[in-house]
Parts: C-alpha cells; structure tokens; sequence
C-alpha cells in the first residue's frame, strides 16, 4: 500500500504531536470521509454518509451506538472490485470500529482517504490541496 500521508505538512504535524489521545479528531475525520463520498459517490456507501453525517451532529455521540447496517455497508465496500471503493470504505471501518483513535489509526485513515483521491487524479496537485484543507483542520482543533 502506497504511504502518501507520510509526504505531508500534517503527517509532520501529527507525529511532532505530544498527543496520545485524538479522540478530538474522530468527528472532522469522519467528515473528511464524508466529503470523500459527495465528491466521488458509491452507492453503497451513500447511506453510510448520510447516516454518519447525521449521527455526529450528536453532541452525545458514540461510535458504540452506530447501527450495524452501517457497518455492514462499510464492509461490503471494503471488499468490492474498485480500489478507491476499498481505500473509503477502509478509512471509514477505522473512524468508526476503532474504539481509542491513537496517531496511528489517525495516519492510516488518513492515508486510506488519501489514496482513494489518488485514483482520481492523474498528478500529485490534489496531495498538497487535500494537505493544505487537512492542516486547516488540525488548526481549528488546535492539534501543535
């Protein structure tokens, strides 16, 4: 699996962290995924996204309390025939079967969000941009 996140300003930033908890990052990650979804739809995960968007309005909100059909449609993405397919759906197993989000479960959602956009552009452009918009994340959450 290609590691693109480690080329990155938010990589750098997230490893230099003295954070060991990023729980904090659950929901903006899931909504990184979300947007993953708007911009380049699966029907099989259109559900999934529009649940999850829903859901993580709750101030109250727990993964523990995400239906399985959810979970079930992020699993049949994860084995279906299309790569980018299997990167989201990956990234979206971990955001939301991983009980305690530790850097490393941060880094590789976000490598499998990374390489799902890979797929659909021919240059490395979308890497900076998609940096640049994840740096501006980690700002309002105030992750140094």
């Amino acid at each position: 699996m290609q590691n693109l996140i480690i080329k990155t300003k938010t990589a750098q930033l997230l490893t230099s962290s003295q954070r060991k908890n990023f729980e904090v990052l659950r929901k903006p990650l899931i909504q990184y995924a979300i947007r993953y979804q708007r911009n380049y739809p699966f029907d099989i995960l259109e559900e999934v996204a529009d649940y999850l968007e829903y859901f993580i309005q709750n101030p109250l909100f727990s993964i523990d309390q995400i239906e399985n059909r959810i979970k079930d449609h992020i699993e049949m993405g994860q084995n279906e025939y299309s790569f980018s397919l299997n990167e989201i759906s990956n990234a979206f197993s971990i955001l939301i079967q991983t009980k305690y989000l530790t850097l490393n479960h941060v880094l590789s959602a976000l490598n499998h969000i990374l390489i799902a956009y890979s797929f659909n552009f021919e240059n490395q452009l979308f890497l900076k941009q998609e940096d640049n918009f994840l740096l501006s994340i980690l700002e309002k959450y105030k992750i140094y």
